[in-house]
């Protein structure tokens, strides 16, 4: 993997904003139309168990499931594709450079989970977009020194399919 920059750690929290709000809600939804929450919940139940242990890999893994069983509740298998290269990111962020409150994720992954199983899609919407933007300072903060801050300005040769 090349080497991040704080422009591409922001860029990634822009992708989530854009994609994981639409699966919260997407995923709310297809609740209301009688998908199962068991998987979900189970993740979450996960994710709360680890959260005051000594085990960052555990509950960074943890809390990534609770994002992936998001996206597979939403039935919609483009839109879990998508975000692949995007969680894969995340999972390394989370899981190696970036250190978060576990209490305050467990409680905003706990709102998130109960909005999408009560079938509520805007409140899933909201506290998804909160939740990625009360992470993202933080995740910035942690890692502003440790990585460039630009990506090289080089000009790059942009191939597009189909020319």
């Amino acid at each position: 993997m090349k080497q991040l920059t704080i422009q591409d750690v922001n860029e990634i929290f822009d992708i989530r904003l854009s994609i994981e709000v639409s699966a919260a809600s997407l995923a709310a939804r297809q609740v209301v139309s009688g998908a199962c929450t068991d998987s979900l919940l189970e993740a979450l139940a996960l994710a709360e168990a680890l959260a005051s242990s000594d085990d960052e890999h555990g509950k960074a893994q943890a809390n990534v499931a609770i994002h992936d069983e998001i996206f597979k509740l939403t039935g919609n298998e483009l839109l879990v594709s998508m975000i692949r290269p995007v969680a894969n990111r995340m999972r390394w962020l989370f899981g190696n450079a970036v250190h978060q409150d576990s209490g305050q994720l467990c409680l905003e992954h706990r709102q998130l989970c109960e909005a999408i199983c009560e079938g509520q899609a805007e409140l899933a919407s909201a506290l998804a977009t909160a939740h990625i933007e009360h992470s993202r300072r933080p995740a910035i903060s942690q890692l502003e020194g440790k990585l460039p801050a630009r990506r090289s300005t080089e000009p790059r040769e942009t191939r597009w399919e189909g020319n």
